[in-house]
């Protein structure tokens, strides 16, 4: 568990640092995922196309 907060907080850093900004629902979202080598299923794609390695999926198309 820790391990999911860690990868969050330097998902955290790397949006700041590239001038990103994310909701912290999004944020956490996305952090767990790429803990976990998980496919985040959103609707709103555009919310997270800017973070690499996050594989998205988009089921209402």
């Amino acid at each position: 568990m820790k391990a999911d907060w860690v990868r969050t907080a330097k998902l955290y850093v790397q949006c700041r640092r590239s001038g990103q900004t994310m909701a912290e629902s999004d944020l956490l979202q996305a952090g767990f995922c790429l803990q976990h080598g998980y496919t985040l299923v959103t609707h709103n794609t555009r919310h997270f196309d800017h973070i690499p390695d996050l594989p998205l999926e988009d089921w209402v198309q």
